[in-house]
C-alpha cells in the first residue's frame, strides 16, 4: 500500500478533480489518499466530502487553518503504509509514476527514489527537471553527493548526472516510511519547508535511486503562495528559513557548509529586488552565510 497526501487550500474545484483523476488512472491501484483540508471555504470542503462517499480510495480530513506543514504533518501522523508519497492538489502525477517508482524502490531495495518533472503553464510545458538520462544510485560516501544538490540546489563536477533534479522538492518520490520515523515538519518555516524537511531525513537514508523519468506535472498557478507578492508574512518566512540554514552549517561537513552557504546566497540574490526598504534593512543585520 502507499499513502498518498494531499494537503489543500482553496485549490479550485476543476484542480483538485485533475489531480485526483491522475491518481485513479493509475495502473497501480494499491494505495490509500490522505486529503488534508487546511481550513478551505465551505465550496471546497462540501466538493470534498461528496467525492470522499463515491471514493473509497479517498479519506479527507478537516482541520483549521494552521498552514501546508501541519496539513502534511496531520497526513504523516495518520498514514499507516509501509509507502509514502507527495502530491500537491493543483498538480498531477504521470500515468505509471505509481507502478514505475514502486518497481524501483524494490528492485534497487531503496529508501527513496526520485523522478523528474515537467512544468506547465496551462497546456504548455515551459520546463523539465530532471536528471540525465539512465538511473543513479546513492549509497554510503556518495550519499553527501545528493544531500549537496539538495541543499546548494547546484551540482558539482562529481555529481554533475543530477542534472536539474528536483532534489529539494517533496513531490516527484516514493519514500519508505522509515525515513520519516521521529520526523514531522518545522510548523514555523512557510518558505522551502519541503526542503528544510528533506535535509532532516537524510539521516534515515542509506540508499537514494534517482531517475530521468518524469513522474510529475508541476502548473504554474497564479494563486499559488510562491507567485504572491512580497508581503510581510512572506518576508518573514524567507527570514526564517535563511536563519535555520544558518543555524546549521557549524554541525556539518566542509562540502555540506559550502552547500548551506551557496543556497544561502542564492535565496538572498532571488529576492532582493523584491524587497522594500525596511525588508532590506532588516535583512541586512545579518550576516548570512558569511
Amino acid at each position: 500500500m502507499i499513502d498518498i497526501i494531499i494537503p489543500i487550500y482553496n485549490t479550485p474545484i476543476d484542480d483538485i478533480k485533475r489531480c485526483f483523476s491522475s491518481i485513479e488512472n493509475q495502473p497501480y491501484q494499491n494505495y490509500h489518499c490522505i486529503v488534508v483540508d487546511d481550513g478551505s471555504k465551505e465550496e471546497v470542503k462540501v466538493f470534498l466530502d461528496d467525492y470522499q462517499k463515491d471514493h473509497k480510495k479517498i479519506e479527507v480530513i478537516h482541520t483549521e487553518n494552521f498552514g501546508v506543514s501541519h496539513a502534511r504533518n496531520i497526513g504523516l501522523m495518520k498514514s499507516q503504509s509501509p509507502y509514502i508519497t507527495f502530491v500537491d492538489a493543483d498538480d498531477e502525477i504521470t500515468p505509471n509514476f505509481l507502478e514505475e517508482a514502486y518497481s524501483l524502490l524494490i528492485e534497487k531495495n531503496l529508501d527513496m527514489v526520485v523522478g523528474g518533472y515537467a512544468e506547465k503553464q496551462g497546456e504548455k510545458i515551459t520546463r523539465v527537471r530532471k536528471c540525465k538520462d539512465g538511473f543513479y544510485l546513492y549509497e554510503g560516501e556518495d550519499i553527501e553527493k545528493y544531500q549537496d544538490k539538495l541543499i546548494s540546489s547546484k551540482t558539482s563536477f562529481d555529481n554533475e548526472e543530477l542534472g536539474d533534479t528536483p532534489t529539494g522538492r517533496l513531490y516527484t518520490k516514493l519514500y519508505k516510511r522509515e525515513v520519516f520515523e521521529n520526523i514531522l515538519f518545522n510548523e514555523q518555516i512557510s518558505i522551502s519547508e519541503d526542503t528544510l524537511f528533506l535535509m532532516d531525513c537524510i539521516p534515515n537514508v542509506k540508499r537514494i535511486g534517482v531517475t530521468s523519468s518524469i513522474w510529475y506535472i508541476y502548473y504554474q498557478n497564479a494563486y499559488s503562495a510562491v507567485h504572491q507578492k512580497m508581503s510581510d508574512k512572506k518576508f518573514q518566512g524567507y527570514l526564517t528559513f535563511l536563519k535555520e540554514m544558518e543555524s546549521r552549517i557549524k554541525s556539518s561537513s566542509p562540502r555540506i557548509q559550502i552547500a548551506y552557504q551557496t543556497r544561502i546566497e542564492k535565496t538572498l540574490k532571488n529576492i532582493i529586488n523584491d524587497l522594500d526598504e525596511n525588508q532590506k534593512e532588516a535583512i541586512g543585520k545579518y550576516s548570512f552565510g558569511k
